[in-house]
């Protein structure tokens, strides 16, 4: 049975350009359609928005499936070819609570198809829609951290351009165990500014530490781009968390960081990290630490909706409402259990609980 409340999970990714082509759009016009404001028109129109990845074992075609929706509307899944690699990360992290979103770019436009000619031999054209539906996705073992979280209170700093961690070689014993077949791993990360007085001159040092253990460290250079951040978080009770790469081997190993220097960071994100009191960790990780794959967002707010689904009375099955994706089978909503922001609101009214035919 899923947890009470779905979360948000953006699936991570080495790239932010939606790269990877949805498949079979063309059967899903209409769906498509309702994502646009009136109709794209000839010329066409281009939408940046968010993807639920959902699993379909169900699908009498390929019971690998993987459907693709956006704004609750199914319009198209994965290639076949990808499906069996992604479904079970897809299955896990929903067994988890956590619902895998990707940003996506959805083209569309219309055209007129000849479908024949009348009485008169004038040519009859049916009016259509050409999409084109493509997804920030990455291989499918670089879509969740090889790790939980930092247990403690903490920021993840954004996304940015890969920076070398320097003396991996002393930390081998904290990183073989993200050694991964395919030669590489996301792991969550902390960075801890430390004060360095061995040399005539002291600096500050930025290490790079996975689940407590040192594992790399900055130059004095680039620690000094992070330490203002790291610093100001440590103020408010806050460590500082970060995105890092585990690439190689059980010989030679060595470790990426992917986050915003200081001075890059927006100021809006500044003041909603730094301007308040820590937050403690949203739970549920430990319910994830058995899994092959332990992802948690520790930045998506709690879903907004008006109310619960109210709880199941006897003898009736869960109605489910329009847009809604098809759950697995089997599957009915526990007491408390709210869908995620991304899915439409339910009709005014709507009856979630019905009686059994």
């Amino acid at each position: 049975m899923m947890p009470r409340t779905l979360v948000e999970f953006e699936l991570w990714s080495r790239n932010e350009w939606p790269s990877y082509e949805v498949k079979g759009e063309s059967h899903h016009e209409h769906d498509i359609r309702a994502l646009f404001q009136g109709t794209p028109g000839p010329a066409g129109q281009e939408l940046t928005l968010r993807a639920v990845l959902w699993p379909e074992p169900t699908n009498p075609h390929d019971p690998s499936a993987v459907k693709v929706l956006v704004g609750g509307h199914h319009v198209g899944y994965l290639a076949k070819e990808d499906a069996p690699n992604y479904q079970p990360i897809v299955t896990a992290l929903l067994n988890g609570g956590y619902v895998p979103v990707t940003p996506c770019r959805v083209w569309a436009a219309d055209y007129d198809e000849f479908v024949g000619t009348d009485r008169r031999g004038q040519p009859v054209t049916q009016r259509r829609l050409r999409a084109r539906i493509s997804l920030v996705l990455d291989d499918w073992w670089m879509l969740v951290p090889a790790n939980l979280p930092p247990a403690q209170p903490h920021a993840l700093l954004p996304k940015g351009s890969a920076i070398q961690a320097q003396k991996e070689d002393e930390h081998y014993d904290a990183l073989r165990r993200f050694v991964r077949p395919q030669g590489e791993t996301w792991a969550y990360a902390t960075l801890c500014a430390i004060r360095d007085d061995t040399s005539r001159t002291p600096k500050t040092i930025v290490e790079v530490r996975i689940d407590g253990d040192v594992v790399g460290q900055l130059t004095p250079a680039m620690s000094a781009e992070f330490a203002p951040i790291i610093q100001e978080l440590e103020r408010v009770g806050r460590a500082t968390a970060a995105r890092v790469i585990v690439r190689g081997n059980q010989v030679k190993l060595d470790v990426a960081l992917h986050a915003a220097k200081s001075g890059q960071l927006d100021p809006a994100w500044i003041a909603a990290h730094t301007g308040g009191a820590a937050a403690p960790s949203p739970a549920g990780g430990a319910a994830l630490a058995a899994a092959p794959i332990s992802p948690v967002s520790t930045e998506v707010p709690p879903p907004t909706v008006p109310a619960p689904v109210p709880p199941k009375p006897t003898r009736i099955v869960f109605n489910l409402p329009p847009g809604w994706p098809q759950p697995p089978a089997g599957w009915e909503p526990p007491p408390g259990w709210t869908p995620p922001p991304s899915w439409p609101a339910p009709p005014p009214g709507w009856a979630f609980w019905v009686v059994a035919p």
